[in-house]
């Protein structure tokens, strides 16, 4: 019994903790050094701030377990995941050379929709529903991931792509060479 109440508190500070990092990452004006990374960072918090909501939702149940078959735990760790899903990207897309306008819409596209599935999925669950059945809103929640997924594998090609350019220019050995 004290065992939960410790966690309940401890979790409540840390999501208060949550929220004061968040509100600083969104009062950073632009223009700033690192804007896809932060932009990354900035969708990655507001995810959490969902996470933060779906572990509140857990200790108000005391359980994670929701109607017939929700699950909320589903919702609070896809949200959490946001600190690779949505920060990896922008890391990638500031290290590689394409159009700002189209590393800016991959960022802003990926992160949407991974935010619009979390929204998804969290319906889903108070629903009291499996998020692993095959109906529409899981159906819609899979699409928006992989639309999320389009875009991080389109930074990956081209950062794998940049990469290996100046890696044969390092050898002596030009792109067209190779």
């Amino acid at each position: 019994m004290i065992g939960g109440m410790l966690f309940g508190v401890f979790s409540l500070i840390l999501v208060i903790l949550a929220v004061l990092l968040t509100i600083q990452f969104l009062r950073i004006k632009f223009p700033f050094e690192r804007p896809l990374l932060i932009t990354g960072i900035r969708y990655a918090f507001i995810s959490i701030l969902v996470a933060n909501i779906a572990g509140i939702w857990m200790i108000l149940l005391q359980d994670r377990f929701t109607g017939d078959m929700g699950n909320i735990i589903v919702l609070h760790g896809i949200g959490f995941h946001a600190l690779q899903t949505l920060v990896i990207p922008g890391w990638l897309l500031e290290k590689i050379q394409l159009q700002d306008q189209m590393k800016n819409r991959l960022i802003h596209y990926g992160s949407i929709a991974w935010m619009l599935s979390i929204i998804v999925i969290g319906i889903q669950t108070a629903l009291g529903r499996t998020v692993f059945e095959l109906t529409t809103l899981p159906i819609i929640s899979g699409i928006l991931l992989l639309i999320w997924l389009s875009t991080v594998i389109v930074a990956s090609v081209h950062f794998i792509k940049n990469w290996r350019t100046n890696t044969l220019r390092t050898n002596g050995i030009t792109p067209n060479q190779g």
